[in-house]
């Protein structure tokens, strides 16, 4: 059907319903289910605005995994400078208790 609108721009939406699902008088047509033109051209528009919703939804996903990846790597930044720090701390400590059990 989409290809049908390109092909035919001046084209109104019910002249291309009807040339999918045919002529009818009736606004609903029963082939078993209910088929409304509004069902066919809103639905489109619907898929269009939930793809792009889709393709935020998953950059904002992206986005917070980089977030994530770069605060776990700093995080892992700041347990090495603990680390670090707190054996100097030790060093300072082991060397002040052998000066003081000298004296």
């Amino acid at each position: 059907m989409n290809d049908l609108v390109n092909q035919q721009p001046n084209a109104s939406k019910d002249q291309i319903f009807n040339q999918v699902v045919g002529e009818h008088t009736k606004s609903t047509l029963t082939y078993g289910h209910e088929i409304r033109r509004v069902d066919i051209f809103i639905t489109q528009s619907f898929r269009n605005e939930s793809l792009k919703m889709l393709e935020e939804e998953r950059s904002r996903r992206q986005a917070a995994e980089n977030e994530l990846k770069n605060m776990q790597e700093e995080m892992n930044g700041v347990k090495s400078t603990i680390a670090e720090v707190l054996k100097y701390i030790r060093a300072q400590n082991e060397a002040n208790a052998i000066e003081t059990f000298d004296n």
